[in-house]
């Protein structure tokens, strides 16, 4: 999840991701997509970034996850299209953003993997009723 962005159109939003790791990780790049809306990328779509699936020839197994998680955050703040964007008005990123936290709270996996953290990243301790959402193949 990212959250916490400010001084930017994404302030006071929430955002749903999945990294997908191969089984031949570290050695092989991740596939990054996007679970929620954002603005900036589409959603359940791979995300082509210099560290991802899409440029395996730019990857280093070094880089740990939290360099995964800065370079997706770097390229929310790009609107340079990249497979996997859309293009949005400031206004829209902005409208999403501030509509973002209750529509995240919909989502089973959400309240699946951050029920036990609701509070610490800013939601009440009230689990919300998920929305059923279609099987999906692939973890999260």
């Amino acid at each position: 999840m990212v959250f916490g962005l400010y001084d930017c159109p994404y302030e006071g939003g929430f955002y749903l991701g999945k990294i997908i790791f191969p089984l031949e990780y570290p050695w092989k790049p991740p596939e990054i997509r996007m679970l929620t809306e954002t603005g900036r990328f589409d959603i359940n779509c791979a995300i082509c970034l210099s560290i991802s699936n899409f440029h395996p020839e730019s990857w280093n197994p070094v880089w740990p996850v939290r360099s995964i998680i800065l370079g997706l955050i770097s390229f929310f703040m790009d609107d340079k299209p990249t497979a996997g964007y859309v293009i949005t008005t400031e206004a829209k990123k902005k409208e999403i953003a501030a509509k973002s936290k209750e529509m995240i709270v919909k989502k089973a996996i959400f309240n699946e993997l951050f029920a036990e953290m609701r509070e610490a990243i800013g939601f009440d301790k009230k689990a919300e009723e998920p929305e059923q959402e279609a099987p999906n193949d692939e973890a999260p």
